[in-house]
């Protein structure tokens, strides 16, 4: 123990050191074949390298990478969603237009994702819009049932009496 001066402070007790954390040695950057192949995008096992493969379509993603062309969303899908929300809230739904649409371009999306050989995605959004439209035209139904059958007088102005 060290001998402190009298009237002097005692020094600050000594702490231990801290230990290095154990980290893994830095990996090796990546070789320049990696580097080219990433940069034209050759594939590896079916997808290409770096790409991104959309959960729920891992086989159409690869295949189109691998034919090389492009995976894109169906308009038509996205369309029927639109009509199949608008469908839903009845103040748009004159005369069930926006629920026939939803329903139409539903099921002719559909029939396009699934003959597009994995170009075109959107299933789910056409889906989406067919259950929508049909949603949509049967709360139409029954809220014209209701007010009908809630206001006589209304049917009796309709019939002419």
């Amino acid at each position: 123990m060290m001998q402190v001066p009298a009237g002097a402070a005692p020094p600050p007790p000594q702490r231990e050191p801290e230990p290095t954390p154990n980290y893994p040695p830095p990996s090796p950057p990546p070789s320049e074949a990696a580097t080219a192949a990433f940069a034209t995008g050759a594939t590896a096992g079916g997808a290409a390298v770096g790409s991104f493969t959309p959960a729920g379509a891992p086989h159409q993603a690869a295949a189109a990478s691998s034919a090389g062309g492009v995976v894109r969303r169906s308009g038509m899908a996205l369309a029927s969603l639109i009509f199949g929300i608008l469908a839903v809230l009845t103040v748009c739904n004159f005369l069930f237009i926006p629920s026939i649409i939803a329903i139409v371009t539903g099921i002719v999306a559909r029939g396009q994702i699934n003959r597009s050989a994995g170009m075109l995605t959107g299933s789910g959004l056409a889906t989406a819009g067919i259950v929508l439209g049909i949603l949509g035209a049967l709360f139409l139904c029954g809220l014209n049932l209701a007010v009908f059958a809630t206001n006589p007088d209304l049917i009796r102005a309709l019939q002419g009496r």
